[in-house]
């Protein structure tokens, strides 16, 4: 059993830092990772830990074990979140994976889509290319391609006031999202970010992971693992944080 003077720091790559008084490591134990008992000793004034945050602690192998000094030995309940399913961008393709990634910023993006490039009429020819993905967001038109056009097809394009972009099945899920973001001038941080407990009013803990925050009517952090359900819901209740992956 020994007194803790610092936080704890569990979990990747989301991780959890919060403090205990007391840690109490099992040595006998032939369980993997092996469990370690952490006591906190509460207070009058002191918060009780969300339920969410001890079920991602003992997930970790740390049981989390809090003691009122008036009550004896205390916990919230389990804290029920009502979630749709947690949107996933899929990574097979730039196409489906760009279509994906636009359709969550709500910005009603077409696939598949024939672009006239010469009429008949007009041009005394008729010639029509498919883009992957089409987007209009105000005056601009933007196309996504992901394979290689000729110059002379990209003049045309352009001289039309098309913005084109252009991607690679073989770029990584990360690089589109950048390219698409950064292109379409959509407000976008790549990083690490931290969400406090005390910012919110509530226990001292802290919350972190890297992804991409886009910042649109809503929030929305795009990280490239899965997240428990109840950590997503502790998430989006506490700093209207929404998650997607990939």
């Amino acid at each position: 059993m020994t007194k803790q003077n610092k936080p704890l720091t569990i979990g990747a790559p989301l991780s959890a830092e919060f403090f205990v008084d007391w840690v109490i490591k099992e040595t006998t134990t032939r369980q993997i990772p092996p469990l370690t008992q952490g006591l906190r000793i509460l207070y009058e004034n002191d918060l009780l830990f969300p339920r969410a945050l001890k079920n991602f602690a003992q997930r970790n192998g740390l049981i989390i074990t809090e003691i009122s000094a008036q009550k004896g030995i205390v916990g919230k309940p389990e804290e029920i979140y009502s979630l749709p399913p947690v949107t996933k961008y899929p990574s097979t393709s730039a196409k489906e994976f760009s279509y994906a990634l636009l359709s969550d910023l709500g910005l009603r993006p077409e696939k598949d889509v024939d672009i006239k490039i010469f009429d008949t009429e007009k041009d005394g020819i008729n010639l029509s290319i498919k883009a992957d993905v089409l987007v209009n967001t105000g005056d601009s038109k933007y196309i996504v391609f992901s394979r290689e056009l000729s110059p002379q097809l990209i003049n045309v394009l352009t001289q039309a006031g098309n913005k084109l972009i252009f991607l690679s099945d073989n770029d990584s899920p990360k690089y589109i999202m950048e390219r698409m973001l950064q292109a379409m001038n959509i407000p976008a941080y790549f990083g690490h970010f931290s969400f406090s407990g005390l910012e919110r009013k509530q226990a001292s803990f802290t919350l972190s992971f890297s992804g991409t925050k886009i910042k649109t009517s809503k929030d929305i952090y795009v990280i490239d693992f899965n997240i428990a359900q109840e950590i997503r819901g502790l998430l989006q209740e506490m700093w209207s944080a929404n998650i997607a992956e990939y």
